[in-house]
């Protein structure tokens, strides 16, 4: 019943499972996300995004450096919510806020984000009572918006009053706008009843991410299916694409919205007459949820124009085309003359590696045929390379990157390091902020104390750019650090904040410059770096 005393209730959770990715085949993942006790028989809850597709769930309380097991009673795929049973009984417990939700109300995230051991929590106001968000992973009609700041990993925490009550479970964010989002109790209740009696709401069993490609073709990509559920019953397989739901076409617009809104006109058990592409032979497939199993009814085929293939193979979209950006000793690159360049064709011998996030005594980087390989086996890992032969006041560096595989990653350049920090460019080519950027700098200070020690140096915490192109492609990315300026490159195309102001920053002036990987909620990820430009600006 105090806000000091919440995080007792509030545990950090860490799951294991098979996920399937277009192109890749499936990959053993580990990922972390947030949840509270609500029951002190060790009943919790959290978001189904965090728990669905797990074979194994582990849960951390605070201060508490072993794990204690957990099992899924339930979930709810359009509600985004799941009850969980940690085993033993005794748990310290949080109530639920039951009064209206008025503007303004004082309200704080707790939780885990990025993936770190230690408890966090961020102070805001409810700045909407009620909105509607649909989104590629759920589509929930009742949630609050505020602006008490979460990450990813905040999902399925709590969002509390001063007295510690739980007003909402933290579930999605919008960075561009600074907005996040909380499903409301009166959106909960009912569903977490069912939930607490192994009963699922409002889903088939798969743990599902809708998208809608150029083209038009839409539907939901199935990362993995629950053993035993309807969906796996009827046949559906990881790796397959639901289409069409009881004749309606799916994700239209990219989001749930409409596998939700089918759900919700339907009982728990009703029969679902569904269409399936199975992505990795062509074959279309009709049947029934609930119903009579799948059935190959004819071919497709991935990689033309006709298509509507959504891994954009046989497409150049690199955004490099018709630009010399080789590197050559002596060439120019991007009108500017380099210092020096790094195509790893020999050892690595001015270059040091290190980690923010993971395990430290790991080597997460190695020349591998001519080129850098990051390999991230675990998520909510930050591995870095820093060339430490020279140290530069102004520079611009550049690197042309490929991202292999993974879910939820980053590239990330950086110049000025030093003892005291250093300014990041971080770009997302996949996951869920595919296609955005953010600026940040390293505070070294901040990290001592036990803070987050990313600053954001930009009014919006995550800008989305054109100029990126998304998925399993080659992008070529620029920094440019001169005086107190930073200005930051896609594909050659210099990229600024909405307002179009440059960014600027007094605090580092000179140091090292490097690069790096980052993993967040999804496993195993693999980037390849071609070539590192370090150029007189």
């Amino acid at each position: 019943d105090s806000l000091r005393d919440a995080k007792e209730a509030v545990v950090r959770i860490v799951t294991q499972g098979a996920f399937k990715y277009p192109d890749f085949g499936t990959f053993e993942e580990t990922s972390s996300g947030s949840g509270f006790v609500i029951d002190p028989s060790g009943i919790a809850v959290t978001n189904n995004h965090v728990v669905t597709g797990a074979a194994v769930v582990e849960v951390y309380f605070s201060g508490d450096p072993e794990p204690k097991r957990a099992k899924v009673l339930g979930v709810s795929e359009c509600s985004d919510l799941a009850v969980i049973d940690i085993d033993g009984d005794g748990y310290p417990y949080l109530s639920w806020y039951t009064d209206p939700i008025e503007l303004g109300l004082e309200v704080y995230s707790l939780g885990y984000p990025l993936g770190d051991p230690e408890f966090t929590q961020h102070k805001g106001n409810i700045s909407k009572e009620s909105a509607s968000v649909s989104m590629t992973r759920t589509d929930v009609d009742n949630v609050v918006e505020h602006d008490a700041q979460i990450n990813p990993g905040n999902s399925g925490g709590p969002l509390v009053t001063d007295d510690a009550r739980v007003v909402g479970v933290n579930y999605a964010l919008n960075t561009e706008s600074n907005q996040y989002f909380a499903i409301t109790y009166a959106e909960a209740k009912d569903i977490l009843n069912k939930l607490e009696k192994d009963q699922n709401v409002l889903s088939i069993g798969i743990n599902g991410d809708a998208f809608v490609t150029e083209d038009g073709f839409s539907g939901i990509w199935v990362y993995s299916v629950d053993s035993g559920s309807p969906a796996d019953k009827a046949g559906v397989q990881a790796g397959d694409i639901l289409e069409e739901m009881e004749g309606i076409t799916l994700a239209k617009n990219g989001t749930m919205a409409e596998y939700c809104d089918i759900l919700r006109g339907k009982s728990d058990n009703a029969t679902l007459a569904v269409q399936v592409v199975r992505y990795d032979t062509g074959e279309v497939l009709e049947g029934q949820v609930n119903g009579r199993e799948l059935e190959v009814v004819g071919m497709v085929t991935f990689g033309d124009d006709s298509s509507g293939d959504s891994s954009g193979e046989g497409t150049d979209q690199s955004g490099a085309e018709g630009t010399d950006n080789t590197g050559e000793e002596g060439d120019t690159v991007n009108g500017q003359e380099p210092y020096y360049t790094e195509e790893f064709d020999g050892d690595l011998t001015n270059w040091q590696t290190w980690v923010v996030a993971g395990d430290s005594a790991k080597d997460y980087a190695e020349v591998v045929t001519d080129r850098l390989k990051f390999e991230l086996p675990n998520p909510e890992t930050y591995a870095y390379v820093e060339n430490v032969a020279f140290s530069y006041p102004d520079v611009y560096v550049e690197a042309d990157v490929d991202t292999i595989r993974g879910g939820d990653n980053a590239f990330a350049l950086f110049c000025r390091g030093s003892s005291d920090g250093w300014y990041e460019f971080r770009v997302h080519t996949v996951g869920q902020y595919a296609g955005s950027w953010e600026i940040y700098r390293f505070d070294a200070n901040l990290r001592a104390q036990g803070k987050v020690p990313y600053v954001r140096l930009i009014n919006n915490e995550r800008v989305f750019s054109t100029d990126i192109v998304g998925g399993y492609k080659k992008n070529n990315f620029g920094m440019l650090c001169t005086g107190n300026e930073l200005h930051l490159y896609i594909n050659g195309i210099e990229q600024a904040q909405p307002n179009g102001k440059i960014i600027t920053d007094n605090t580092l002036s000179e140091g090292t410059v490097g690069m790096g990987v980052m993993s967040f909620s999804h496993g195993t990820v693999d980037m390849e770096v071609e070539r590192y430009s370090i150029l007189q600006p």
